[in-house]
C-alpha cells in the first residue's frame, strides 16, 4: 500500500473518495443516531466504516442486525481513541480513500458537512486536515469549538467560541495550531507523511499531537467554521472533568505531548515533583506513569472509569 499517493484510483468523476471513520465503544445509541445523520450526507463519493472497539454492549450485532450501508470491523478489545481509530484508517486507505473524516460517535451531521470540508481542502495542496465548526448537541445554537491555539507553556489549547451563541462571529476558513479529533478530515498524503495516530496516549491529547506533526511536516490546519457539527460532549468515554480517567489521561498525555514535541520545561518538571505531595489521586498516577514510561492504556484507570 503506497500512502505516499496523493490520490486513489477510486475518484469518482473527479470527485475525490471520502471514507467516515466512526469508533464505538459501548455507545450503541449515540452510534446509530450518529450514522442515521451520516447515511443523509449530501456528498457524492463517500464510505462508511464504524469500528467496533471491543464493546460489550451487543453494538456489533446490533449493527449487522440493522444491515446499513457501511462497513463494520470489530477489535477483539478496547483498544483505545488512537490505536482503535488506526484500524479504521488504515482499512480506508486501503480500500482507496482520498480522505478519512475522523468523526466521534456521539455527533450528529449537517448533510452539506462533506462537501463544505472537502471543497476547501482542494483548494490547497498544503492543507492537511480540514475541520469544521461544533456546536452542543443540546444547545444547538451554542459553538463547542471553532479552531484552537496550543500553549506551549502548559500544552493547554482551549476551544475558540466555547460557549458562546452563534451570531455569525464565527464563519471564516482560518488556519489553527489544532483540530480535534471529534471531526476532523485528514488528507490521505498526510498519513504517508507523519504515520499514525500515537497509541500512546491511548485517550486524549492524540489529535493535538497528530495536528503538530502534520504542521511540523509542512501541512495546514484549517477550521471551516461554516461547516456544522454537533456534539453530545464527552459521551462516547463518560469522561466527565475531574472523573479519574479524564484526570490521569489527561495529565499523563499533556506531559507526553510536551516532552515528544521538545516543549517540556524545567519549571514544569519542578511543578510535577509538587503535584506528587498534593492533589488528585490519578493525577499523581499520570505523572509517575509519565517519569516511567508507562504509557498507553492503563487498565485499572480505564476499568473503574
Amino acid at each position: 500500500m503506497d500512502l505516499m499517493k496523493e490520490e486513489s484510483e477510486q475518484k469518482q468523476n473527479g470527485v475525490p473518495k471520502v471514507s467516515i471513520v466512526v469508533l464505538n465503544w459501548n455507545g450503541l445509541e449515540n452510534t446509530l443516531e450518529c450514522i442515521e445523520s451520516l447515511l443523509k450526507i449530501n456528498y457524492p463519493n463517500y464510505e462508511i466504516i464504524v469500528v467496533d472497539n471491543g464493546s460489550s454492549d451487543g453494538s456489533a450485532q446490533t449493527l449487522k442486525d440493522r444491515r446499513y450501508k457501511i462497513t463494520l470491523l470489530e477489535n477483539a478489545e478496547n483498544l483505545g481513541f488512537s490505536a482503535g481509530n488506526n484500524v479504521g484508517i488504515l482499512y480506508a486507505l486501503e480500500h482507496g480513500a482520498d480522505y478519512v473524516f475522523l468523526i466521534n460517535n456521539d455527533t450528529v451531521v449537517d448533510p452539506d458537512v462533506l462537501k463544505a470540508l472537502v471543497n476547501v481542502g482542494e483548494r490547497d495542496a498544503r492543507t492537511g486536515m480540514i475541520g469544521p465548526k461544533i456546536y452542543d448537541f443540546y444547545e444547538p445554537d451554542k459553538v463547542w469549538f471553532a479552531g484552537a491555539f496550543i500553549d506551549w507553556k502548559t500544552g493547554e489549547s482551549s476551544h475558540l467560541g466555547t460557549g458562546e451563541i452563534d451570531r455569525g462571529q464565527f464563519y471564516a476558513v482560518i488556519e489553527v495550531d489544532r483540530l480535534t479529533g471529534c471531526a476532523m478530515l485528514i488528507k490521505r498524503v498526510v498519513f504517508g507523511k507523519i504515520g499514525l495516530l500515537d497509541p500512546d496516549y491511548f485517550l486524549y491529547f492524540e489529535d493535538v499531537d497528530f495536528c503538530v506533526r502534520a504542521r511540523k511536516a509542512g501541512y495546514k490546519n484549517i477550521c471551516v467554521q461554516n461547516a456544522k457539527v454537533w456534539h453530545k460532549e464527552s459521551m462516547s468515554t463518560k469522561a466527565k472533568y475531574g472523573s479519574p480517567l479524564h484526570t490521569y489521561y489527561h495529565n499523563r498525555n499533556r506531559l507526553i505531548f510536551l516532552k515528544k514535541h521538545g516543549k517540556i520545561s524545567t519549571n514544569e518538571h519542578f511543578k510535577n515533583l509538587l503535584r506528587l505531595f498534593v492533589g488528585d489521586r490519578y493525577k499523581r498516577m499520570g505523572i509517575i506513569d509519565f517519569y516511567l514510561k508507562r504509557f498507553g492504556k492503563n487498565a485499572i484507570v480505564t476499568r473503574i472509569s
